[in-house]
């Protein structure tokens, strides 16, 4: 089975607002994402989301879009029981 890691996203994305001391506001007027794009991400709520989205937060987290793709939005193996059918 296949899987996305954007609960790592989640993951890292929060680590990476709380270590800079950032509200969801200074994150919205840094990459001019809406504060409910970036609280969907950061709870894992959302399973889509727009190159938009994908680039801004790669430019936030100072990756390159390729890694950032590599890292958490490419399809990777799993076993059976941790893939999601949202995933597929």
């Amino acid at each position: 089975m296949k899987k996305r890691n954007l609960d790592l996203l989640a993951v890292d994305l929060k680590k990476y607002r709380l270590s800079h001391r950032y509200s969801f506001q200074d994150i919205t007027n840094i990459t001019g994402l809406s504060r409910d794009t970036i609280y969907s991400v950061e709870i894992n709520r959302r399973s889509v989301l727009s190159v938009e989205t994908l680039e801004a937060l790669a430019d936030l987290m100072h990756m390159e879009s390729g890694e950032f793709f590599i890292k958490y939005v490419a399809l990777v193996d799993v076993p059976d029981e941790e893939g999601t059918k949202k995933d597929q």
